[in-house]
């Protein structure tokens, strides 16, 4: 793959203090089996002498193997060693001291990779600096180091060839292991394919013998299988590829009116405008991509009734003839419960923002509706009005009359604003107990103060003697109006607020009137 006269670059970088020269060509021309998970080799220095790391690093900072530099990992202990290798299982050498906080902290590290770690691919050189410090053959044999050598006899040439051979080593074992990975889960494929085509033999012979037994009963089976079809509830029919009926069962006739006979001489679009000529090509082919869909439609009977059917679509390819089999569900009763639901929730809907005595718009009705007109008309910077009303002296009304006559009272009270109410945007509604509130969108005060006035003279229009009231010989009514064009700093609180003040001022000041703000 590519040739490097490795001494010429470190004569270059004149590092002859720390290295002996030595002459060492080192040819590489071995193409690499799977490319490196990173663009570089990281190598690990273990030694509490710091002249060892620099030294080292500098001997081998210009070394390349495979196109790829060397990335250099320094522990000064043996337990800072540890935390190291943990936290990078990618190392591809260590070069390890023999003697640093004890005179066997190399060969207890060593153990704690090969053992506890269980990393058996990275490349572990021992060095120490005194040949008696640990006996070579007893290292080698006792300890699952690569390489053993002396500090002194680690020139700068054998300092590298040392390196190589354990960048080699390590790519070789690591190929090894992503191959025999490889191996382990084709060999799982392997042993899956194996037991799934006994299990298909075993399958594929019980049903040959089933095939077998079968051939005698085919005629009654057929017949079981017409009776089956056609006592089935629900319609299934079979269209070819022009659209014409190819089979129907019972059910197919007793649902649209036709006799079977005349069905298999008509068309499917004859009884389902969704299967009208100009759909039927569009229908057909999305039923070919798809192979089956279901979806609601209306099938028209021989008296001309619709009739709401939920039809399922199966595509069949059968001896090259294609077909579409329908199961069609008649639905009427679906449809006619669907109707009863809508109108039941429509009817829960109506309860829950309608004042049941009133019958207008309720205070949970009247709260949405007016946070929802602040929101637009802030979006639209258009005025929003709002008016209260309170039926003046209603208690002593309820107390006098009849809690019924006051239930009566509220009723024409309620009627009598909605109806004053000319806009489809305007909301009135009870606000609680014998209070009103009004919300005029899009209203500026002089428009909340002609409508006010419009509901003071109709309310008058109703005559209703109040002989315990203190304000009028009638049922009157003391209002609030305010109107604000809603903005982000301000609160919709604000303006009930305000409606609020100046609704306690009107009935303050002698009741039956309004005040605005």
């Amino acid at each position: 793959m590519s040739e490097k006269n490795l001494d010429s670059n470190f004569n270059a970088d004149n590092d002859e203090l720390v290295f002996a020269d030595e002459e060492l060509i080192i040819e590489e021309d071995v193409a690499a089996e799977e490319e490196m998970a990173t663009d570089f080799w990281q190598v690990l220095i273990v030694d509490d002498d710091r002249s060892v790391h620099q030294a080292t690093k500098l001997a081998l900072r210009n070394l390349q193997f495979e196109g790829k530099n060397l990335v250099f990992l320094s522990a000064y202990t043996a337990t800072e060693a540890k935390t190291i290798i943990a936290q990078n299982q990618d190392l591809a050498f260590i070069l390890l001291d023999v003697v640093m906080e004890d005179h066997d902290s190399g060969l207890k590290l060593v153990q704690y990779i090969r053992d506890q770690l269980n990393n058996k691919l990275v490349r572990i050189i021992l060095r120490t600096g005194q040949p008696g410090e640990a006996p070579e053959e007893s290292v080698i044999i006792d300890y699952d180091i690569n390489d053993y050598k002396l500090k002194v006899e680690l020139t700068r040439n054998k300092l590298m060839v040392t390196a190589i051979a354990a960048l080699r080593a390590y790519r070789d074992l690591l190929a090894l292991e992503n191959s025999s990975k490889e191996m382990m889960v084709l060999y799982t494929a392997l042993e899956t394919v194996k037991d799934n085509l006994e299990d298909l033999i075993g399958l594929r012979t019980q049903e040959l013998e089933q095939e077998i037994k079968t051939r005698k009963q085919l005629e009654k089976t057929l017949r079981l299988t017409q009776f089956s079809l056609d006592r089935a509830r629900d319609a299934i029919y079979f269209v070819n590829a022009n659209a014409n009926f190819f089979y129907v069962n019972d059910a197919t006739s007793n649902i649209l009116g036709y006799t079977k006979e005349e069905l298999l001489k008509m068309k499917i679009h004859d009884v389902n405008d969704d299967n009208s000529e100009s759909n039927w090509s569009r229908q057909w082919q999305e039923l070919k991509e798809k192979q089956s869909f279901t979806y609601e439609s209306v099938h028209i009977s021989k008296e001309g009734q619709g009739i709401p059917v939920e039809i399922t679509l199966n595509y069949l390819n059968f001896e090259q003839q294609e077909y579409n089999c329908a199961i069609v569900r008649d639905i009427r009763d679906r449809k006619q419960i669907e109707t009863q639901l809508k109108q039941a929730n429509q009817q829960l809907e109506h309860l829950a923002n309608v004042d049941e005595l009133t019958q207008i718009a309720n205070r949970r009705s009247f709260d949405r509706y007016y946070e929802s007109e602040w929101i637009k008309m802030m979006e639209s910077k258009q005025h929003l009005a709002l008016i209260f009303c309170d039926v003046d002296y209603f208690k002593k009304y309820n107390d006098f009359y009849g809690h019924q006559a006051g239930d009566d009272c509220l009723q024409q009270i309620a009627q009598t604003i909605s109806n004053s109410l000319c806009r489809p945007g305007d909301l009135a509604a009870r606000y609680g107990g014998e209070e009103f509130g009004i919300i005029l969108p899009n209203t500026d005060v002089d428009g909340a103060v002609k409508v006010a006035q419009n509901i003071q003279q109709n309310i008058r229009k109703l005559k209703l003697v109040h002989a315990a009231s203190e304000a009028s010989t009638y049922i009157s009514l003391s209002m609030g109006i305010s109107s604000i064009i809603p903005s982000p700093k301000v609160l919709p609180s604000f303006l009930i607020s305000q409606v609020d003040s100046v609704l306690y001022q009107a009935k303050k000041a002698g009741r039956d009137r309004y005040f605005v703000v």
